[in-house]
């Protein structure tokens, strides 16, 4: 066995400068931090590869002293500059959307000191709880200490390394929260507390008290930024970096962020315990994020540290809710109230049942051992008993129970702390690795992994609610009832919802109304301005003609109730003072949008929203626009561009245009030239354009370019998708008589560009299916690619496989018979023990050839796999039903039989024979459909035989005589 030598050196870079640094032998080898300063006297961080090197840690992830990093054979390790007064940006992520937080007030954050000299800010607030959102950055700081102590500085001994390393940090800090970063920041809060407390060791600094208050003031501004992104968690769970990410990404997760699982056995006392042989299982939890809101049941809590009012919606730590730090005295407040201000608890909900167990520990195992083992230091020291999770009375009901304990007393009896102490056992036991720890989880997936009857709405008795900076939290109902009293805020919008058959559902704050009238529209607008902040998303109808001044009216309500999502459908008033207006129509909807409270905005059935306004585009922060009307790109597209530059959050476009080619080249140049420009970066991650049925495409985006795509083309030759790298479904929707099948080489090129590709949906002629499906195959076979699912089509007919690497998986579904006689043979002979769905219906009686001996060869063995046959009786000859009855019969696959009769029941040529048919085929009908001029005769010559079917037949209209007329060639059977 090969010994592994360790290197004497590790390289490393600065700029232009390249050294070797000694290595010290180990178990891993390292190189230390103070070697490495001793060569580049700024550097903290370091970078390989494109990723960020850390600090080594000990087995209890605390960092090992003195600072060290692992070394990395055959690489240059790069150290990240950090000259003084100027950051670079924390390196991106090119996996995760991002959008700036809302928190950050990006008129008060510079990242660079100013180039000429500026009027010496007044002294900062002493206390940074005062105003969260003013982050006043370094250059208004520091600019009176770093010009007055410019000579002290370099002739005594001020620690100005470690001064400088800080301001580097603390503006490192800054942008990863406004950039939304999240993973860097506790490394950045570490480094900065390091160099802190380096700082305070130094005895010269007495001297200098201009720079002691300013880290002082740096390291308080620090942890502000990063409580309004994280909420009122304790300092455990805002180290958890899933709870710390973009405000937009917990708007779309449609469940709380915290959830813990506790294992269900334990509700049970040890003696029953014992006589229940019941698995090791365990449920999900979801727990409330109390708010500070309480001033309902707080009053006149003296001090400066009381609480956040609810009108600001400002979110303080935990201990300024109970205790008065001035007078050092516990606040007088019943036990509901500090309930209130605990930071999270279990609500009174049972839980729900892990379908999955196993993938959900696998993907969730960390990041629940984060939030548990912050959430057993809340339970065990703020002195309040857990309430008892109350599990639903089916569940404990189908658990057998001896007669001497009962489940009251068991459900009583739940220690909710040692449950946690058996869950963590449990996690703490699953392997993991260390760094997954500060990995970001994907928090929109946790309801798949539940059984539960409405996977859309997994909430767990908790609210959605959100304060005035769109921050979410998820409450329970007693805190949701605090915030918002039920009898007069939540019953009056109850009221006027059930007055306009409308719908209205509390926990997510989401409103669905329709409006008859102007004077309805202001009753509820007024009931939606008084319950402030309760109605979060909107999705309201106008019925009647809106004038400009209706949707001023809606404009104002929308801003003084808070609604963050809109989705509004009207049509535009024709009078006459309107119609004079009409180019400036849009200019109220144009005012929603850059009043910086509305997250998101679709509208339905409205056109000229870039095209009926006379103003300029204004910066705004909306985060999400769904159009349904068709841009015309040559006259309105400038507009759209403008929208997307000036919009510091747009995340999201779904618009229609007339030319999908030319405004994706527009918008990907936009895209890049923002990612080019100094400034914030593109913010947008997901573009969807549609130009037709036949023409859209859906594009997401990461911070670098597009990463994913699904395109819907008519034309091969369609621009976007020749350049196309990052395919994931493509659809070619081809004209009538376009012929696809001498494109080999196209086909190549474009799997082989796009290695991410998993479908492929052709339409073309039912002639193609045979050579183009096995075109596709070979030249998927033969590449490297990660195509998977293949369904050629034309009308209802389709040859799909849903793995195109298994010949058994291809399924040929015939539902219309109308095509060319070599098509149906070609596709018969290949694919004819594939048949899974056939309709017999509207052929003719010539035939050259016999389908029904195919058909009878594809049902003859037990691996048959027709499961859906559909047959009007119309179509077959009589002679030929004694022999398809034999067919079906045998069919042990068929799911589904149906049996359409459209002509009048004779009894003198064929109608007798029919009934036998319907009756020998009996047991395997599922369906019938009699016209109804036609259904009573039927339904009278078989009421004897009592096939229910029969008597529940479903009754159609005649069809008309103009329908199209088959050719003679297409006729499925032949008998005789």
């Amino acid at each position: 066995m090969m010994m592994r030598i360790t290197p004497l050196a590790q390289l490393f870079q600065q700029g232009a400068t390249t050294a070797e640094i000694s290595v010290t032998p180990g178990n891993p080898a390292y190189v230390l931090l103070m070697d490495i300063q001793n060569v580049f006297p700024a550097a903290l961080r370091f970078r390989c590869d494109n990723r960020m090197l850390e600090f080594m840690t000990d087995g209890n992830e605390s960092r090992i002293f003195p600072l060290r990093i692992l070394i990395q054979p055959g690489s240059i390790i790069h150290v990240v500059p950090e000259p003084d007064g100027t950051v670079t940006r924390p390196p991106r992520n090119r996996d995760r959307m991002r959008a700036n937080s809302p928190v950050i007030n990006q008129s008060h954050i510079t990242f660079s000191a100013p180039s000429s000299p500026s009027p010496s800010p007044s002294p900062p607030s002493s206390s940074p709880a005062s105003s969260p959102t003013a982050y006043t950055s370094i250059a208004e700081l520091a600019n009176t200490a770093r010009t007055s102590l410019a000579r002290s500085i370099s002739s005594e001994k001020v620690p100005s390394q470690t001064y400088h390393k800080s301001v580097s940090l603390y503006e490192s800090y800054m942008q990863s929260i406004q950039f939304s970063q999240t993973e860097y920041t506790q490394n950045l809060i570490d480094n900065f507390q390091l160099q802190y407390n380096i700082f305070l060791q130094d005895p010269s600094i007495h001297i200098h008290p201009e720079l002691c208050q300013t880290m002082h003031q740096m390291r308080e501004r620090m942890v502000a930024p990063f409580q309004q992104i994280t909420g009122r968690l304790s300092p455990e769970l805002a180290r958890t970096p899933s709870l710390s990410v973009p405000v937009y990404e917990l708007q779309e997760c449609a469940t709380s962020r915290l959830f813990i699982v506790l294992p269900h056995q334990n509700l049970f006392p040890p003696p029953l315990r014992s006589t229940t042989s019941i698995p090791p299982t365990f449920r999900l939890h979801l727990l409330c994020e109390c708010r500070t809101s309480i001033n309902s049941n707080i009053q006149n809590e003296p001090g400066p540290n009381a609480l956040a009012s609810s009108c600001t919606g400002e979110r303080q730590s935990s201990q300024y809710s109970i205790h008065s730090a001035c007078s050092g005295s516990r606040v007088s407040v019943s036990e509901s109230s500090l309930r209130a201000a605990r930071q999270a608890h279990l609500t009174s909900h049972g839980g729900y049942e892990i379908e999955r167990p196993t993938e959900l520990f696998q993907q969730y195992g960390t990041y629940l051992l984060n939030v548990m083992e912050a959430y057993k230091k809340d339970i065990t020291s703020d002195g309040f008993p857990e309430p008892c999770p109350e599990l639903e009375v089916a569940t404990i009901n189908s658990i057998p129970a001896p007669p001497v304990v009962s489940i009251t007393t068991a459900l009583a009896s739940y220690d909710v702390e040692h449950g946690v102490n058996q869950a963590l056992e449990f996690l703490r036991s699953i392997p993991h690795n260390s760094a997954d720890r500060q990995r970001v989880i994907d928090m929109k997936h946790v309801a798949s992994f539940l059984r539960n009857s409405a996977l859309d709405k997994v909430l767990g008795n908790l609210f959605k609610v959100q304060n005035q900076g769109g921050v979410v939290d998820w409450v329970c109902r007693d805190h949701f009832y605090e915030m918002h009293p039920h009898g007069m805020v939540v019953r009056p919008l109850h009221d006027v919802t059930a007055l306009n058959h409308g719908t209205f559902d509390e926990q997510l704050g989401r409103l669905e109304i329709t409006l008859p009238t102007q004077p309805m529209a202001t009753k509820v607008y007024k009931v939606i301005e008084r319950a402030k902040g309760l109605v979060q998303e909107l999705k309201l109808t106008l019925k009647w003609e809106a004038s400009i001044a209706d949707v001023l009216m809606l404009r104002d309500t929308l801003s003084r109730a808070n609604v963050r999502h809109l989705t509004l459908w009207y049509e535009p008033s024709a009078a006459k003072v309107d119609f004079m207006n009409r180019n400036k129509r849009s200019g109220p909807l144009w005012d929603m949008i850059s009043g910086h409270k509305l997250h998101s905005l679709s509208l339905e059935g409205y056109t000229g929203l870039f095209s009926k306004v006379s103003r300029d585009v204004q910066p705004h922060e909306l985060q999400a626009l769904k159009i349904s009307e068709c841009v015309d790109w040559k006259k309105d597209g400038a507009r759209v561009l403008e929208f997307i530059r000036k919009g510091s959050k747009l995340a999201e476009l779904r618009l229609g245009c007339t030319d999908m080619e030319e405004a994706y080249t527009a918008i990907l140049k936009v895209f890049r030239s923002q990612n080019t420009s100094a400034g914030s970066g593109a913010t947008l991650r997901l573009l969807a354009l549609t130009t037709s049925v036949a023409d859209n495409v859906t594009v997401q985006f990461s911070s670098d370019g597009p990463i994913m795509m699904a395109l819907c083309a008519s034309t091969l030759a369609n621009t976007i998708l020749q350049r196309a790298t990052c395919l994931r479904t493509l659809h070619i929707r081809s004209k009538m008589n376009t012929a696809l099948v001498g494109y080999r080489g196209r086909f190549e090129s474009i799997i082989s560009e796009n290695q991410d590709l998993i479908k492929v949906s052709i339409q073309c002629q039912p002639v193609e299916f045979v050579e183009l499906f096995q075109t596709v195959r070979s030249i998927a076979l033969g590449t490297r690619n990660q195509v998977k699912i293949l369904n050629l089509y034309r009308d209802r007919n389709q040859l799909s496989t849903t793995n195109i690497r298994n010949d058994g998986d291809t399924c040929l579904e015939l539902m219309s018979l109308n095509e060319p006689k070599e098509a149906l043979d070609a596709l018969f002979e290949q694919y004819g023990s594939r048949l899974t769905k056939l309709r017999i219906t509207g052929v003719k009686k010539k035939a050259p050839k016999s389908y029904f001996e195919l058909l009878e060869s594809a049902t003859r063995f037990s691996g048959s796999r027709l499961s859906e046959l559909v047959i009007d009786m119309s179509a077959v000859e009589t002679e030929g039903l004694v022999d398809l009855q034999r067919v079906i019969v045998r069919s042990s696959g068929l799911i589904k039989l149906r049996v359409d009769i459209t002509m009048a029941f004779d009894p003198l040529t064929g109608g007798p024979v029919c009934v036998q048919f319907i009756v020998g085929i009996g047991r395997k009908l599922t369906e019938v459909q009699l016209v109804q001029e036609h259904a009573a005769l039927w339904q009278d010559e078989l009421r004897g035989y009592r096939i229910p079917e029969i008597e529940n037949a479903k009754l159609v209209a005649p069809a008309p005589e103009c329908q199209l007329q088959v050719l003679d060639h297409m006729k499925l059977m032949r008998l005789g």
